[in-house]
C-alpha cells in the first residue's frame, strides 16, 4: 500500500495491487485521494530535498525477511520535478482507452491512441458528483478493452486539461468532458 500511494503521488503507474490491498484501497474511497494529495505537499517534498540539495537518491525498501528486500520507491532529482507539476488552462481532445479505473475516486490511467505509455487521469470535481452515465462510459471502456488485442480497442474521445511539468511533459490529465459515439 505504501508503494501504491507513493507511486500515485508521483504520477507513476503503481502496478497491480493484490486483491487484499485493492479491497483496502476501495474501502478508503476519497480518503485515498487525500493521502496522495498530502504526500505531494509534505512528505515527498521533504524527501526530495535530499536528492536535489545533496545529489543523493533516497530509496525506500521493504524487508519481508533478513535476506530479501524489495524496493518500494526511489526519489531522485528527476522524480522531484513531478511535484512541481501545474494544471494548464488549455483544453484539448484526445482519443484514449481506459487502462485502470478506481470506481471510488475516479482516478485511473489511460493510454492515448498510438502511444505506448499510460498516463494518470482524474476528474476535476468530486467523483460522487459525476453523473452515473459518465462513470459507466469510462468503466465500460475499461471492461470492453480488457483482454483483447490493441488493434481491436475502442477509444473514447475526451476533452482534457493537462498537468504539466516545467519541461512540458504531461503527468496527468483532468477530464473536462467526453463525447459519446
Amino acid at each position: 500500500m505504501i508503494g501504491y500511494f507513493i507511486n500515485e503521488a508521483l504520477y507513476r503507474d503503481p502496478g497491480k495491487l493484490t486483491d487484499r490491498a485493492q479491497g483496502v484501497l476501495d474501502s478508503l474511497g476519497e480518503t485515498g485521494d487525500a493521502i496522495v494529495d498530502q504526500l505531494r505537499v509534505s512528505s515527498l517534498e521533504n524527501t526530495h530535498e535530499i536528492a536535489t540539495k545533496f545529489n543523493h537518491n533516497v530509496k525506500i525498501h521493504y524487508r519481508p525477511s533478513v535476506k530479501q528486500q524489495i524496493q518500494i520507491a526511489i526519489f531522485d532529482a528527476e522524480s522531484a520535478k513531478v511535484l512541481q507539476a501545474e494544471l494548464s488552462h488549455e483544453q484539448f481532445d484526445i482519443s484514449a482507452v481506459i487502462t485502470r479505473l478506481n470506481i471510488h475516486t475516479g482516478n485511473g490511467r489511460l493510454q492515448i491512441k498510438d502511444e505506448g505509455e499510460t498516463v494518470a487521469f482524474g476528474f476535476g470535481t468530486n467523483y460522487k458528483e459525476i453523473a452515473v452515465e459518465a462513470k459507466k462510459i469510462f468503466s465500460a471502456n475499461l471492461d470492453y478493452n480488457n483482454g483483447i488485442s490493441q488493434e481491436k480497442w475502442s477509444y473514447l474521445r475526451i476533452a482534457v486539461s493537462p498537468f504539466k511539468l516545467r519541461d512540458g511533459r504531461i503527468v496527468k490529465y483532468i477530464v473536462r468532458a467526453f463525447y459519446e459515439k
